[in-house]
Order: structure tokens, then sequence, then C-alpha cells
């Protein structure tokens, strides 16, 4: 297996690929900036980095045999996961004032609370925009919870200029 990646996320995805092969390369495609402790980890994993520009990708058919690399061996593979830098599309949540997230495994994530509502009062996120964790399970289950609140609040705006009584 190898593992495309930048070196700042080398050893995470060593660390979580290694628990499903043992025959594990990083490829960081001519990003030569891995660290020292990132290299010490990788070697305590039994997984070797390969920095060079990949030129091409090899297969018979639809099956991947080789990487090539524009200098030095190709490196035999079957599975080649690819890893790309992720930045979250905030436009209109910065424009509303909302506040992101400046770190994390995806930094520039939407801030938002366990009803999924922003920073902003009566806006909601949901999504990739909100969490690293980026399925479309909790995709599905962010929005509803957005939609039910959203809704909630809707109502209950909507009903407080009435007392009600028991």
């Amino acid at each position: 297996w190898a593992v495309l990646t930048a070196p700042s996320e080398a050893l995470r995805y060593a660390a979580m690929l290694s628990t499903w092969t043992r025959d594990l390369v990083v490829l960081t495609n001519g990003d030569n900036e891995i660290g020292a402790e990132t290299r010490r980890g990788l070697a305590d994993l039994g997984v070797s980095p390969r920095t060079e520009r990949i030129s091409r990708l090899d297969a018979e058919g639809t099956r991947l045999r080789r990487v090539m690399f524009e200098v030095g061996d190709a490196l035999e593979r079957t599975v080649l996961l690819h890893r790309p830098r992720q930045q979250p599309r905030t436009d209109l949540a910065t424009q509303l004032g909302c506040e992101l997230i400046p770190d994390g495994m995806i930094p520039g994530l939407i801030r938002v609370d366990q009803i999924q509502q922003t920073t902003v009062p009566g806006v909601f996120a949901v999504g990739d925009v909100t969490t690293p964790m980026q399925q479309v399970a909790l995709a599905v289950s962010s929005g509803l919870t957005a939609g039910s609140m959203a809704n909630h609040q809707f109502v209950n705006e909507t009903l407080a200029p009435y007392a009600f009584e028991e």
C-alpha cells in the first residue's frame, strides 16, 4: 500500500493505515519537509517515506501496479490512497460573522454548538464545513438536527407574544 499526503499528515495516516497493512509507504510528491519527529515515528511504525515527485501511475487494466517517479526507482504497489489537503468553503459564514476554528485536523471549520447553531444566533451550519469527520451519515444527521432546531426556534419566537394559561 501507499498513501499520498502532505508531510504534516504523514504520521497520522501511517498510524491509521498500519492497522490495515504491514507494507506501507508514505508518498509526498516532491514535498521534502518531513520533520525529524515524523521520520522517527514513521520508522517506529516500519513505514518508509518517499519524497520524490510522481510522474505517473502504471496499471494493468484498472489495477494499479506501480508508482513511477520523475527520478529513481519505481515503487511496486497495488493500493494507493490519497489524502488531499482540505479547505472548507466558508465565505458566506465569514460574511455573516460566524466564528471559525483556526486549528485542528481541518483548520477553518465553522464553530457550532450541539444543535448546529453557529456563534451567530439563528445561523446554523451543517456537514463537512463543521466537522473533520466527513461522512454522508454525519452530514445528514447534522442537517436534521439543524433543521429541527431552527424550526423549534422559529415556533418559539412566533409564540413568544402570547401568554398561555394553564
